[in-house]
């Protein structure tokens, strides 16, 4: 097995550690999170955000000034510039 190779597997391990810990949050914050896969930068900070309760935040501020937060917007424009890529290999 070539060091690449070994590598590969370890990057691989590693991502599937991450996600297994964020899933692990979602679960201690009782909720769950059910989406479909991140298509960028955006999606995956909007998740970030749920899970750590900060949606909650943004939606009290809409009710308190009356303006929206701008949230969806900025999700949409963060997926624009940083998407992710999909190897379906």
């Amino acid at each position: 097995m070539s060091e690449y190779d070994r590598d590969l597997i370890q990057q691989r391990a590693e991502a599937a550690d991450r996600k297994r810990d964020f899933h692990e949050l979602v679960a201690k914050q009782g909720r769950i999170i059910e989406t479909p896969a991140p298509r960028g930068l955006g999606d995956r900070i909007h998740l970030i955000a749920v899970a750590l309760g900060l949606d909650r935040v943004a939606r009290a501020f809409e009710r308190v000034t009356g303006k929206p937060c701008g949230c969806a917007d900025r999700r949409r424009r963060l997926n624009h510039i940083a998407p992710f890529r999909l190897d379906r290999t």
